[in-house]
């Protein structure tokens, strides 16, 4: 018995033989190219090479791709870029022949996107090919949310964005109210730490002779508590029966009103180089009014409504009467 099978003859697969290429040349030289064979172009000196370098004689009996082209020219060094740096094996040359490949890192603050290629291409028209963000800014991530407050975003959580923090009414913001997403080594990180929101508070409710309030037994007077005040007999009750705890600066709590047990007078208000001109008066008691003015040859500073406020005073203050234009 024969030690193998008996053997057959099959039909190699060829391709003819590869293009020539205008200007170029490939590394091959074979009388016959099968199947898996590959030939690599080179373009001559002057000349940059368009298309496929390598191709390959496929099962098919046809090469892979069309043959290159090799073209005549050059580009400028090629563009600045605001997310990519230009590798430095490229940074001295000042010329590109056509179909030169440069390639790109990724700037701090971004990285490689997955799906494109960190390279540029000098085209047949002398330019460089279009320009794709092939690095993505990082993220930050989410900063955190303060309570009884609300994160702002203005456009992303990405590097360079800026966040702000505000606190909702009766809270003052305690910490930096806005923070940027800058770079830490190589980790993309917000400044600062997050804000706080601290209720805002008032110092206790004025006593009051002859009266007494109801938050005696209160440790806390945060805004929006509200305390009432009763008077002893023969003491009425002036101003504000009720007050609460409100702020104007969104940051310092104060009581909306006052209250006073008695009869309130305020002084008669004598402005110097000045007179009454309406709510003159034996006596001025709380909320009288009171306007004021200056004489010939005299401008008034300051104001010139006063009231009688409920712990004796005026308010605004008295104005002044100086030497000048008569307004």
């Amino acid at each position: 018995m024969w030690d193998s099978p008996v053997p057959i003859c099959v039909r190699v697969i060829q391709c003819q033989p590869p293009p020539h290429v205008q200007n170029g040349m490939y590394n091959q030289e074979a009388a016959v190219f099968t199947n898996g064979m590959s030939v690599k172009y080179t373009c001559e000196p002057g000349y940059g090479l368009i298309g496929e370098g390598t191709i390959y004689c496929t099962a098919s009996g046809t090469w892979s791709s069309p043959a290159p082209r090799c073209e005549e020219g050059s580009c400028a060094p090629p563009p600045s870029l605001q997310f990519a740096e230009l590798l430095n094996e490229y940074k001295e040359n000042n010329s590109f022949p056509v179909g030169s490949v440069v390639k790109y890192m990724c700037r701090p603050g971004y990285a490689k996107h997955p799906g494109l290629k960190a390279s540029l291409m000098c085209i047949r028209n002398q330019e460089w090919s279009g320009v794709q963000e092939f690095c993505k800014r990082k993220s930050c991530g989410y900063p955190g949310e303060p309570d009884n407050g609300r994160l702002i975003v203005t456009k992303d959580l990405l590097f360079g964005s800026t966040i702000n923090y505000t606190c909702e009414e009766g809270y003052k913001l305690v910490g930096l109210s806005s923070r940027q997403c800058v770079i830490s080594g190589l980790k993309a990180v917000w400044t600062g730490e997050t804000a706080i929101c601290q209720p805002i508070s008032c110092s206790p409710p004025p006593d009051v002779p002859h009266g007494e309030h109801s938050g005696m037994n209160i440790d806390d007077y945060f805004y929006g508590t509200a305390v009432s005040y009763t008077c002893g007999k023969s003491h009425p009750l002036v101003g504000n029966a009720t007050i609460y705890c409100t702020t104007k600066d969104g940051v310092n709590g104060v009581w909306s009103g006052r209250a006073y047990c008695g009869v309130t007078r305020c002084p008669a208000p004598q402005v110097r180089n000045g007179r009454i001109v309406t709510g003159y008066s034996d006596t001025y008691t709380y909320n009288q009014r009171v306007t004021l003015d200056c004489n010939a040859g005299y401008k008034i500073s300051g104001t010139r409504e006063i009231h009688c406020q409920v712990d004796g005073t005026w308010d605004p203050p008295l104005p002044h009467c100086e030497l000048g234009k008569y307004k």
